[in-house]
């Protein structure tokens, strides 16, 4: 039995984060995929939480990615290449 701590993040938010990656900013993020800004928004600080720590910082309009999130976006590009 897992728990919590155990579960994978959900890929659609994993999803929005190599997006962001590729884009640079929510807004972005929001016009390709068809979601409000502030959904992508509350789509990223659900999976700050599944993972367990800060992945992005706000930088004016953009957001910085830390290494938590290089490594995040690393590992959801090679999922969706194996899926």
């Amino acid at each position: 039995m897992m728990d919590a701590s155990d579960q994978l993040p959900d890929l659609g938010r994993l999803r929005l984060l190599v997006e962001l990656s590729r884009v640079g900013t929510m807004a972005a993020v929001a016009e390709r995929t068809g979601y409000g800004t502030s959904a992508v928004s509350k789509h990223l600080a659900v999976l700050e939480q599944e993972v367990g720590t800060r992945l992005l910082t706000p930088v004016g309009r953009r957001v910085a990615r830390g290494e938590a999130a290089v490594s995040t976006r690393t590992h959801a590009v090679l999922t969706r290449r194996g899926a």
